[in-house]
């Protein structure tokens, strides 16, 4: 016995069940908002976040494009890791460097930087990272070629750090991955003549969520007790055969790190790594994908500043000249000439015209006593 006698039954029957089904799916995308916003998400859709039980929208997205979004946001790493820099140690007017210097960059690590930590803190592979080398060269600078192709070949100067710990991953030391200063050979110390006027010294360490740092330098020999924050053999024998080889005019610590280190060897000449032609040391942090651009210090970060006063709506703005008193960690810091000076000023009044620009301290350094 045949159940349908005409094969339109047969398809208006299979259209209505098609239908309904499509009606019934489209209702509930439409009228359940976590199931739609996943499936918006999965397909990379514009997503409104709203408050639960309204439709007031909290955060709609600024860009359209996701290349937009990446853009911006290393705009705003960059200038989180600039304004996050901090200033150890600046002695023999080492900082900022003079312009067009040329720089020998050492530390294995300058090619591998830390970017961050692990979990939701680990950087991501997919857009390559801006470098040290990037910084320099944006701000006018040369680096040492010879000498970036020699951390770069792990034939020549060895294997590199470790990978981060993950989740869950027990460590008991972690190599700092520097170089053995055995392996310098000629061409790289052949290089330092034409890079000398200043050797940037990177030390790195990680560190990261649901895994604790180590309590043991992986160097350790029998009775040591150097920990992994502490400067490694090999760091030690670098910053030593940097400073005793006469090749540079400044010696430059950059401490690229997710977490606290020991500098005790720029201050205390009884430390174990102290070297007195450490002329100046910054802490540069971990520095994302392109934070380390902020490294580059120019006027531009003057101006930096004075755009900052004007979008928070400052009107009073006090401007200090530095009175580089004998005896000070800034005994020896250049003074500002009334020329620029002078300009600092007219660069503020012409940005916030309506702000009052106050002489504060410091006027009896200048010339004329800052009347000009």
């Amino acid at each position: 016995m045949k159940l349908y006698k005409s094969k339109k039954v047969i398809i208006w029957g299979i259209t209505t069940v098609v239908l309904a089904a499509f009606l019934t799916t489209a209702t509930v995308v439409a009228t359940q908002s976590d199931l739609r916003q996943g499936i918006e998400s999965a397909l990379g859709g514009r997503i409104a976040i709203t408050e639960k039980g309204t439709d007031k929208n909290v955060f709609v997205a600024d860009f359209e494009k996701k290349k937009d979004a990446l853009e911006n946001g290393n705009n705003v790493v960059r200038e989180i890791a600039d304004e996050g820099m901090v200033l150890l140690k600046n002695e023999n007017n080492a900082l900022p460097l003079k312009k067009n210097a040329k720089v020998s960059v050492f530390g294995k690590n300058s090619v591998n930087l830390v970017l961050g930590g692990s979990g939701s803190a680990a950087p991501k592979s997919d857009v390559p990272a801006k470098t040290i080398f990037d910084s320099l060269t944006d701000a006018g600078f040369e680096y040492n070629p010879e000498l970036k192709a020699f951390y770069d070949d792990n034939k020549r100067s060895g294997d590199p750090r470790p990978e981060t710990p993950g989740f869950d991953d027990g460590v008991t030391t972690l190599a700092t991955g520097e170089s053995d200063i055995s392996r310098y050979d000629s061409k790289v110390l052949a290089s330092y003549d034409s890079y000398g006027d200043a050797a940037l010294v990177v030390f790195s360490r990680i560190a990261g969520e649901n895994w604790d740092l180590p309590r043991k330098a992986a160097d350790n020999g029998p009775g040591e007790d150097r920990h992994y924050l502490q400067l490694d053999k090999n760091e030690t024998a670098l910053l030593k055969h940097i400073c005793e080889s006469n090749k540079f005019a400044h010696v430059v610590v950059l401490f690229n790190t997710s977490n606290n280190i020991d500098a005790g060897f720029l201050k205390f000449a009884d430390d174990y790594a102290y070297q007195s032609k450490i002329d100046a040391a910054l802490l540069i942090g971990s520095t994302g994908g392109a934070g380390i651009m902020g490294l580059g210090e120019t006027m531009e970060d003057r101006i930096d500043m004075c755009l900052d006063l004007r979008k928070l709506g400052v009107k009073s703005t006090p401007v200090n000249v530095l009175n580089a008193i004998p005896g000070t960690p800034y005994e020896k810091l250049p003074k500002l000439t009334n020329d620029e000076f002078c300009r600092i000023v007219a660069i503020y009044r012409f940005i916030n015209p309506k702000a009052f620009i106050r002489l504060a301290g410091g006027r009896g350094v200048l010339g004329d006593d800052g009347k000009r």
